[in-house]
């Protein structure tokens, strides 16, 4: 079950009674989850017939993948917005990394719960796996993009390596934290955006150490 960016439907009214039932599966997923996710209940919180649902999306595992690709191009927009306005404005790259931070933190508490839902369900299905890294390397390309631009960097192999691992661990210590939950620092802290950056700081800026070997994107 592939989470794919679906075409909208072309006629204003079907694209509003789509988006009240992708709305209605996004609320479903969070509140119950996609195993007690009740298709009748969907269409119902979306005024919307049983059939117009099938008749749209095919089936429940249809449906709970455009609701998830959804959710995805819910983060995705946010980033690239983010991109285009430290582009247009010639943010600093503390900034630029600060509003990406920000913006995961946010986009993660707002969507914990459907956050644990996703992961869960995904992690019996590799495949749906392989477009959601398509869209990550996509977004994380465009912000690199903003970052090059900004004095060294766009010349700069092992920065840009560093910058790219950094992000990534921001990004799993966040997800870390909505899943487990492990503690001491908690996905509600008022502290956690300025701790990530610090950390992604002090691990970009750090000095390379490689005991004479030449830099490579490897581990």
């Amino acid at each position: 079950m592939p989470v794919a960016t679906r075409k909208p439907p072309q006629q204003a009214r079907s694209r509003k009674a789509e988006k009240a039932l992708l709305l209605a599966g996004l609320k479903g997923i969070e509140t119950r989850g996609i195993a007690a996710l009740n298709m009748a209940d969907v269409a119902a919180e979306a005024r919307a017939s049983i059939g117009s649902l099938y008749f749209r999306f095919g089936d429940k595992s249809q449906f709970v993948a455009a609701v998830l690709a959804v959710a995805l191009e819910e983060f995705h927009d946010r980033g690239f917005a983010m991109c285009e306005t430290a582009e247009r404005e010639r943010w600093p790259e503390r900034r630029v990394l600060e509003g990406w931070v920000s913006n995961i933190v946010t986009s993660a508490r707002q969507r914990r719960s459907l956050i644990r839902e996703m992961i869960s369900h995904m992690a019996t299905q590799p495949d749906v796996w392989k477009p959601i890294h398509e869209q990550r390397r996509q977004l994380e390309d465009r912000l690199l993009s903003v970052l090059s631009a900004r004095a060294g960097n766009g010349s700069d192999r092992v920065r840009t390596t560093r910058l790219r691992v950094g992000l990534q661990v921001v990004a799993a210590t966040v997800i870390h934290m909505v899943t487990v939950d492990p503690g001491p620092l908690r996905i509600d802290a008022p502290s956690l955006k300025t701790v990530l950056c610090d950390l992604l700081f002090s691990f970009v800026d750090a000095p390379v150490r490689n005991n004479g070997r030449k830099p490579h994107d490897g581990a």
